[in-house]
């Protein structure tokens, strides 16, 4: 899952765009792996949420939207 750490680094770095993009990759991936081992994955969803306002994370396919918590 180093996409996931990849995109938390983008976060700290305020990038929130790259993060957002990183994170759409990271997401695919976490779903095709039945492992509790995932726990980076949660901690990105968990960075990620603030930035719901971005266009980057609101423009993220419906699965992704899903996973953040964003989806009406």
């Amino acid at each position: 899952m180093s996409e996931a750490a990849l995109s938390i680094a983008e976060l700290g770095r305020t990038n929130v765009e790259a993060a957002a993009v990183r994170a759409t990759h990271v997401v695919d991936l976490a779903a095709s792996i039945n492992s509790p081992r995932i726990e980076t994955v949660r901690d990105l969803q968990r960075r990620i949420t603030p930035y719901g306002g971005v266009y980057e994370v609101q423009a993220s396919p419906p699965m992704l939207s899903n996973f953040w918590g964003l989806a009406a």
